[in-house]
């Protein structure tokens, strides 16, 4: 019998002095980074099976050192873990040390596992993306946009691009906005999924922000959808007249600004301006032959197709969907636009006289962010001109009289009555080597046909994006957004319109203005792999 006791009392001292510091009395509080630091470099792939209780007690470790007040020594741990990841060769020790950071760690711990996005084993990369999209560091989503550069493939491209959804950062929606466009569809239908999960004005900026390209001169360009107006007016010059109606069925790029001085030079090798103090001020004493000379040297600089504006696309993208004399409204001011202020228009009241040009973009766009399309410069247009023209218009795609004298300028200069820098005003036309110090253009790019899946992605982004504001109480934001889609589609979820009590839909239910819009919103839902319960007519 003493034998045993003697033998058990001597296992009890073996058995304490081999046991690890964090198994020992919890009111020593050794240093926890310090008990990884000795345990972690003997981890590997053969004792791993075997360390099964250790793993459990570091988890809870870690669990304890997240209570208030032991913020620092678990920065630390999991900086130690963080350390430890790079060198370790084991898959089974790599992936427990990511579950181990998953919820936890700053910078440091984002940056190592943050690597591991490309690592060779699609295990660790998966174990790699659920890390950084649990990991409350801000650092993680932008980890997470730098593996989607450098992703493998497209499934781990989806899965990182659901990790970013989940984070809902609004810095991810620029990029969520360009991958709509992507050749897999699978990965265009996860990135609107993501922009849906984003949602907020961020989002909707950034889908409408896509439409807008850089060429290699600098010159950036917006993309015009399709669609419909009412072109010319009624309220004072017989050219302008009848009003009809015009609809233009294919897309295309219109420059955002004028053409700047150091963009014609660039392209032309010359700057024939009056006014040649900034490289952001307009070019002028432009001909229409110089401007499509330019164009043409520009389509074979970049094997793309420039041209001028027709007289339709102009308007079109000047009113920017309003029937208003002028995109802003009613009437003009000079702090809107560059024009001879000692004149008024309707109410308008006097404003300066500049009496030179001024930078492009020195005010707002219109609603389809174009700038200075109201004076400043006048700007050629494609057409021949005739006064007559409107009369005979084909509603669809006009591009102007066969043949003519004289070619149309648009927009108004910055010495011109605000009457003539309205948006239907036609000048009488000018011979096509005409140049003064107010003669300048725009350009279009031709851009492929709209593409019905990119279209509905969009649509569906757009959707999701209002419905989250809409679940926030940001009613006016979700309307801006309605507004921002094509006024053929005329869509509104449940909470913009008064719908009777026995007519409320259930979550993914829409309500849409128009019966054509239900099939579609039906062929939109079922491209992103979702299901719509119902569209209610109203």
């Amino acid at each position: 019998m003493k034998r045993l006791v003697t033998f058990a009392i001597a296992a009890g001292v073996f058995l304490l002095a081999s046991m690890p510091a964090w198994a020992q009395d919890t009111q020593e509080r050794v240093s926890f980074k310090q008990q990884l630091e000795n345990w972690l470099p003997g981890m590997s792939a053969e004792k791993i099976q075997y360390r099964r209780q250790s793993q459990q007690a570091l988890q809870e470790a870690l669990i304890k050192l997240g209570a208030p007040g032991r913020e620092a020594e678990l920065a630390a741990a999991c900086k130690a873990v963080a350390e430890k990841i790079g060198r370790e060769t084991a898959k089974p020790a790599r992936i427990w040390m990511l579950r181990q950071l998953e919820f936890n760690g700053g910078p440091e711990c984002v940056a190592a596992v943050a690597v591991l996005l490309r690592d060779e084993d699609p295990q660790i990369r998966d174990c790699a993306r659920r890390a950084l999209q649990n990991n409350p560091a801000p650092e993680a989503n932008a980890r997470l946009l730098e593996g989607l550069n450098t992703a493998v493939d497209d499934v781990q491209r989806i899965a990182i691009i659901n990790a970013l959804g989940s984070l809902a950062d609004p810095s991810s929606a620029a990029t969520m906005a360009k991958l709509l466009a992507h050749d897999d569809p699978a990965v265009a239908a996860a990135a609107a999924k993501a922009l849906g999960k984003i949602g907020g004005p961020q989002a909707a900026a950034a889908l409408a922000n896509d439409n807008i390209t850089t060429n290699t001169i600098g010159m950036k360009l917006k993309l015009i959808q399709p669609g419909s107006f009412m072109m010319g007016s009624t309220e004072d010059y017989d050219n302008e007249m009848p009003v009809h109606k015009v609809t233009l069925t294919k897309p295309f790029y219109l420059g955002v600004y004028e053409v700047t001085q150091e963009q014609y030079e660039r392209v032309m090798g010359t700057n024939p301006s009056n006014l040649k103090k900034s490289d952001l001020l307009p070019v002028e004493m432009v001909s229409w032959d110089d401007a499509v000379e330019f164009c043409r040297k520009l389509s074979a600089m970049e094997g793309l197709a420039y041209r001028l504006p027709t007289e339709a696309e102009w308007e079109y993208a000047c009113r920017a969907g309003t029937t208003t004399p002028y995109s802003m409204g009613m009437t003009i001011s000079t702090d809107q636009a560059n024009y001879n202020g000692n004149y008024t228009y309707g109410r308008g009241a006097n404003g300066v006289y500049r009496g030179k040009t001024m930078e492009v973009g020195s005010f707002a766009p219109n609603a389809w962010g174009l700038y200075d399309m109201h004076g400043n410069v006048w700007e050629w247009c494609l057409d021949w001109y005739d006064s007559d023209y409107y009369k005979t218009s084909p509603e669809r795609n006009p591009t102007g009289p066969a043949s003519g004298t004289y070619r149309v300028l648009r927009g108004g200069g910055l010495n011109s009555h605000p009457r003539h820098s309205r948006s239907a005003f036609r000048l009488d036309g000018h011979p096509p080597d005409y140049r003064s110090f107010i003669s300048s253009f725009r350009v279009v790019r031709e851009a492929a046909s709209a593409d019905p899946q990119l279209n509905a992605l969009k649509t569906y982004a757009y959707l999701m994006c209002a419905d989250k504001m809409l679940a926030e109480g940001k009613t006016s934001d979700a309307v801006a957004i309605y507004i921002q889609m094509t006024d053929e589609k005329k869509l509104v979820l449940s909470g913009v319109s008064n719908v009777p009590r026995r007519k409320s839909p259930t979550r993914r239910s829409l309500i849409c203005l128009r019966p054509d819009c239900a099939e579609e919103l039906h062929r939109v839902f079922k491209i992103v792999n979702l299901s719509l319960r119902q569209v209610i007519v109203i």
